[in-house]
């Protein structure tokens, strides 16, 4: 069984559809006009304010499920420390924040290429 991309839940899951290819527990973010009704997203771009947070794989023009809000579980470029402020990093994974937009907390420290616990903010 998977580990779940949501930790806590205050939030809401989402319904959109990707536009390009999606890996789960990365940040995404608004790629266009809505397609089927649905929000349309794709992996965030470094520095950029997502949207939410994937929480399943998607191919182009899949139904892919958001997470936004809440604590949620996100794939690292680099190291994080718990406690430090991230931003969007590459394809949707989060780093520490240096010049982009901070999005949330790391409320668990994680090496490069594992999953932090990120308070969205």
């Amino acid at each position: 069984m998977p580990t779940p991309t949501r930790v806590y839940a205050p939030g809401q899951d989402i319904t959109t559809r990707a536009t390009a290819t999606v890996a789960t527990n990365r940040f995404v973010s608004v790629s266009g006009n809505r397609v089927d009704g649905n929000i349309a997203v794709a992996h965030s771009a470094a520095g950029a304010r997502p949207f939410g947070v994937s929480t399943h794989d998607a191919a182009a023009g899949e139904v892919l499920t958001v997470a936004r809000g809440g604590v949620v579980r996100v794939q690292t470029s680099a190291s994080i420390s718990a406690g430090a402020d991230v931003q969007a990093s590459a394809d949707g994974k989060v780093t520490t924040a240096s010049t982009g937009a901070v999005i949330g907390t790391a409320v668990s420290g994680a090496v490069s290429g594992a999953l932090a616990e990120i308070a969205i903010a």
